[in-house]
């Protein structure tokens, strides 16, 4: 029977182009498939390394705290105060509200727009509060553990939404509220709270400096 190589007797054996070798070229393809599922089984599973893990030096110490029933409800109060009660928002009330009477004096059509003003000025926070109450009891159910960590250059962070390291520079004020710390970010409006036991005593003070040290020093850096 004739041999399907046409080399001559006694030439070195050459491997065709694109003839796999090795020890894969031994394993059949359904092998091969099954080996990159268990692979990739074995990369899912691996232990997962958090990169923001807590200060290690021990002179920064990671406060914890553990949310009660009630935290919700009082972070809730804090944010639609912080969103609602501002300087522009009662100008644009009080400034609505005397518009409402000048009409009632001038017209008899005063208590008619009066009462819808009325509906509308308390109907706009009761929805924000809330929508913003049913958000977090479902990213903060009772037993929720919060950690801090105020290092020298940056706000560690641990809770129900992950772990973040925020350069104090990204906010540019810090309220306390009854016992919420609010951190009002520097760009937009947005708020971000945290319990204020996680920031007691001198902590507080300590996070208020490095706030304002940073908005200095972002002033100082900027082209003149």
């Amino acid at each position: 029977m004739r041999s399907s190589d046409s080399s001559p007797a006694g030439a070195p054996h050459r491997e065709r182009p694109g003839t796999p070798t090795g020890p894969r070229a031994l394993c059949r393809p359904g092998e091969r498939a099954r080996g990159r599922r268990t692979r990739a089984r074995a990369r899912a599973y691996a232990p997962l390394v958090d990169p923001l893990l807590p200060p290690a030096d021990p002179a920064v110490p990671v406060r914890a705290w553990t949310s009660d029933e009630g935290f919700v409800g009082r972070v809730t109060r804090v944010l639609v105060r912080q969103a609602f009660w501002t300087r522009a928002m009662r100008g644009l009330v009080a400034g609505l509200v005397l518009v409402a009477l000048g009409l009632m004096l001038l017209t008899d059509t005063g208590p008619l727009i009066l009462a819808p003003l009325a509906v509308i000025v308390g109907l706009l926070p009761a929805t924000v509060a809330w929508q913003t109450r049913r958000q977090l009891a479902r990213q903060i159910p009772a037993g929720t553990m919060f950690r801090a960590a105020l290092t020298p250059d940056a706000l560690w962070m641990q809770g129900p939404l992950g772990t973040a390291s925020t350069s104090y520079a990204a906010y540019r004020a810090v309220t306390l509220r009854s016992d919420v710390v609010v951190l009002s970010h520097r760009h937009g409006r947005m708020h971000s709270a945290l319990p204020a036991a996680l920031f007691p005593g001198p902590d507080l003070d300590l996070l208020r400096e490095h706030v304002a040290a940073a908005q200095v020093s972002g002033r100082e850096a900027r082209p003149v």
